[in-house]
């Protein structure tokens, strides 16, 4: 048995070093990858725009039906997504005070749809 571990043991050391010395091929680590909202979330009108546009701006007293600019439908929020990128997210201006605001979530959503290029589906 001594001899056995006499011979095994140095074979298994020889063995593992060299592949700890092969298995090395840098020093440094790779960048970690970082995901951003935008990548966990599907944003386009149909999946989630559409029912924040409905409940914090296609209201009574703000862009429902006939007031301006109306936004019940993509078209017509399509239309107006620069207005909205402005108003909404940069400025932060609407809703107007006395409306429900957006959500930190709904402003994360709302840009990571800007950022995708305002798809509708």
């Amino acid at each position: 048995m001594k001899k056995l571990l006499k011979i095994a043991f140095p074979s298994f050391a020889l063995m593992f070093s060299f592949q700890l010395f092969y298995s090395c091929k840098t020093n440094e680590l790779p960048e970690p990858q970082e995901l951003s909202f935008c990548d966990t979330v599907t944003a386009n009108y149909t999946a989630n725009v559409k029912a924040i546009i409905d409940a914090k701006c296609s209201v009574g007293g703000c862009h429902l039906n006939a007031q301006s600019p109306n936004l019940n439908d993509y078209t017509q929020v399509f239309g107006s997504k620069d207005r909205i990128g402005i108003r909404a997210l940069d400025q932060q201006t609407m809703p107007p005070m006395g409306m429900p605001a957006l959500t930190a979530e709904e402003v994360a959503i709302l840009n990571c749809w800007r950022a995708a290029g305002f798809p509708q589906n």
